[in-house]
């Protein structure tokens, strides 16, 4: 019982709290319109239909089962880490707002699958 009470919590806390995808799509949306956004929306909503087909299709059983596979996963996710880690202690600290950039599909797309809530 306890076990069902702690996921329904989760679950809870995890629906009504804002993630990255809509952080973004209303920041998008604010400051270049409804318009300009729907690419993005339209990449994150492909993105998370697609990961949820593979994991309801059992993908992640298969990757369970086999741990070289979960190895080189984990030391693949530990690179990306290490990666954006670095990107971000050797950026520059200034703020380009002359360009006009909005998100793109490809970005709403692969931000789902890295989106932790997903």
């Amino acid at each position: 019982m306890s076990v069902i009470l702690a996921m329904c919590l989760f679950s809870l806390s995890m629906s009504i709290s804002p993630g990255p995808v809509n952080l973004i799509t209303l920041t998008t949306g604010v400051n270049h319109g409804v318009r300009k956004a729907m690419p993005f929306v339209s990449g994150a909503t492909l993105g998370f239909t697609l990961l949820l087909l593979f994991v309801g299709l059992g993908v992640g059983l298969l990757a369970a089962e086999n741990t070289e596979l979960m190895q080189l996963l984990g030391y693949i996710g530990t690179g990306f880490i290490c990666y954006m880690g670095f990107k971000i202690a050797t950026a520059k600290p200034e703020l380009n707002l002359a360009a006009e950039q909005h998100p793109s599909f490809v970005q709403g797309f692969l931000l789902q699958w890295l989106n932790p809530k997903a």
